[in-house]
């Protein structure tokens, strides 16, 4: 109630009676959901007065109603107080985008880093965690924190790789402030370590061939062809005067460095 009197100006008179109103006064209330930054327009208000309610999001997230007193998809909406009013303003998590990608390929035994594109669409700050590894379809297991020698620290594999193949790298991405996760494959292909030629490829007029063996050391078998003959191992020094002169014109004498396993290619000849 809301009264109002006229004042007595002194003692020769006496207040009036009240001149009253009664008003009623009701409430806006306003919750914060997950996601939301702020909201703003709650307050207690005189039935018939109007207040705008707004809500500001946080990132990450994506506006998506007030629900309460009834249902409103504006973020923003100016409303007649015409009772006692709750709402509470809801988003919903944003979906990342993470996506699967190739990397530069790597060799074995070789020191190696590459970084992929990480998740976007989201807070803007997320970490990174292999949930899996494969090796030419066959799961790898993980030995002193490393996959085959390769490991993840944030959007980056380095290493260095102890077996060449196609390496499938399953990670995961987490948003740290909203908790949303997506899950990409990382393909990264290590090729074998090519020997080193041979070098100093000589023939004596004997037909003596020899060489200066290849400089890869795990590389130590070599092999001798004349012109398109096949290959057959031999050491430097050996003789091939029977295969070179058995025809006339230019003969071409090829050494190669023999790959010791899978992990090596053959050199050059």
């Amino acid at each position: 109630t809301v009264s109002v009197i006229a004042k007595a100006p002194n003692a020769n008179y006496s207040d009036s009676d009240a001149g009253s109103k009664s008003v009623t006064v009701y409430s806006v209330a306003l919750t914060k959901g997950t996601g939301i930054n702020t909201v703003s327009g709650a307050g207690n208000f005189i039935s018939g007065a109007k207040t705008t309610i707004s809500a500001t999001v946080k990132t990450g997230w994506t506006w998506s109603n007030w629900t309460g007193t009834s249902t409103l998809t504006s973020n923003s909406n100016e409303i007649t107080v015409d009772g006692n009013k709750t709402w509470t303003a809801n988003t919903t998590v944003n979906a990342l985008t993470f996506n699967a990608q190739t990397l530069t390929a790597g060799t074995y035994n070789t020191a190696y880093s590459q970084s992929f594109t990480g998740a976007s669409n989201g807070s803007g700050t997320y970490t990174y965690a292999i949930t899996g590894v494969t090796k030419d379809g066959t799961a790898v297991s993980i030995s002193d924190g490393k996959y085959n020698g390769m490991s993840l620290s944030s959007t980056t594999i380095s290493g260095t790789p102890t077996a060449k193949g196609t390496y499938v790298f399953k990670i995961k991405a987490t948003d740290s402030n909203t908790g949303a996760t997506k899950e990409a494959e990382i393909t990264v292909v290590i090729n074998p370590y090519k020997c080193a030629a041979p070098t100093s490829v000589a023939v004596s007029t004997a037909g003596a061939v020899t060489w200066t063996n290849s400089a890869t050391s795990a590389c130590t078998t070599h092999q001798v062809k004349v012109a398109s003959g096949s290959y057959a191992t031999a050491t430097s020094g050996v003789n091939k005067n029977s295969d070179i002169v058995a025809a006339t014109g230019s003969r071409t004498v090829s050494v190669i460095a023999k790959a010791p396993n899978a992990n090596y290619s053959d050199s050059d000849a």
